[in-house]
């Protein structure tokens, strides 16, 4: 009995770090009585629902925030005076429609989300902080500019 196998060789596939990837969306904020200027509020963090981890803050008035692929939903706890007595949290849904394009072997896919006609709803009761918030941009395709503004 003879056996015979084959390998086929190809050359690496290599995703080069210039690929774009998923982006993330950018939610600039503002106080209203200055929508002019971009202003962190104060003691700020952003947790998503289902993890009891803050994302990272990196002190500014832009926020990255991942949004989920396998939902067409994410939730956060955006939460003001974090670590005093008078802590105040609002819990977004953000609503989108997700588009996946392969790219290839080695980077996998791509998600691009499309924002409904009102994306940002605030579901939960109580001393909302969160005034209003304002679509800027229809789609998350970049990291470039800012999707959302969101006034407080």
């Amino acid at each position: 009995m003879v056996l015979l196998v084959l390998f086929a060789c190809e050359k690496d596939d290599i995703c080069v770090p210039e690929t774009l990837t998923t982006p993330r969306l950018i939610v600039r904020t503002f106080q209203q009585n200055d929508l002019t200027t971009p202003q962190e509020p104060p003691d700020f963090l952003v947790k998503p629902i289902g993890s009891d981890l803050p994302l990272p803050s990196n002190k500014s008035d832009s926020l990255l925030l991942p949004l989920r692929t396998d939902k067409a939903y994410t939730e956060f706890e955006f939460i003001i005076n974090a670590e005093q007595d008078n802590q105040n949290i609002d819990t977004l849904r953000i609503s989108y429609r997700v588009e996946d394009q392969y790219l290839n072997r080695s980077c996998g896919f791509r998600s691009t989300f499309i924002f409904m006609e009102s994306p940002v709803e605030i579901i939960n009761s109580g001393e909302d902080w969160i005034t209003s918030v304002k679509k800027i941009r229809d789609t998350v395709s970049d990291e470039q500019r800012a999707h959302i503004h969101l006034f407080y």
